[in-house]
């Protein structure tokens, strides 16, 4: 009886039991010591695509795309850069890195 309370207090306590690694965490790819400048992430950007295309957030067709636009924007988390890019159908999408060189996501709306 000893042992199985043990087991399940074991069990609820640990927070591993409950973590899945199914799920997106952020990575650095800019080679930055701490705050990235544009062209910093711009040249991370072939990583992130693979990292994200990893995850299932854009496709490998990207890696192609011409980046028209490198800015730092504000969201509710803090600024971020936002790096816009173009492809030939002149479709758009967006890689979002953290001030210190962590993909954090893709979208098609910038938001």
């Amino acid at each position: 009886m000893k042992l199985k309370i043990i087991a399940i207090t074991t069990l609820l306590l640990s927070t591993t039991a409950f973590a899945g690694g199914e799920h997106f965490h952020p990575k650095k790819v800019a080679k930055c010591a701490k705050s990235c400048t544009a062209e910093e992430v711009k040249t991370a950007l072939p990583e992130a695509i693979t990292y994200l295309n990893k995850w299932g957030k854009i496709d490998m067709g990207w890696a192609g795309a011409e980046v028209v636009n490198v800015e730092q924007k504000p969201f509710k988390k803090g600024p971020e850069w936002v790096l816009t890019l173009v492809n030939e159908k002149k479709e758009k999408r967006y890689v979002f890195m953290s001030l210190d060189g962590y993909v954090t996501g893709s979208n098609s709306t910038g938001e």
